[in-house]
């Protein structure tokens, strides 16, 4: 690839990206939320199923996973375990600013 040549992402490639994005901001505020903040607004089983739904498709789709920007080094090698959430950067400012926007939103 060239210099400032850069891979673009179409059709289902594109949803794909988007969803792994998307589950990976999810998984880390609702992680500031229940391990930091001690508070949920979800319950455990949907985020079992989010982490478990993230691990499956970053394996299935590792091309376009390393594609993802957002908190690329915290979810590199994402298992599917919750126990891995501990290990996010739960005082990231942006996250904490989400999940006590939607904390007072849930009230």
């Amino acid at each position: 690839m060239a210099l400032f040549e850069k891979k673009i992402i179409v059709g289902q490639e594109q949803k794909t990206f988007e969803r792994i994005r998307m589950l990976r901001l999810n998984i880390l505020v609702h992680s500031v939320i229940y391990y930091k903040l001690n508070q949920n607004i979800i319950t455990d089983e949907k985020f079992d199923n989010i982490v478990k739904e993230l691990a499956i498709i970053q394996k299935k789709h590792a091309n376009i996973s390393a594609q993802v920007k957002e908190y690329k080094k915290e979810f590199e090698k994402w298992d599917g375990l919750t126990s891995g959430c501990h290990k996010l950067p739960l005082n990231d400012k942006w996250a904490n600013r989400k999940a006590h926007y939607l904390l007072r939103i849930c009230k």
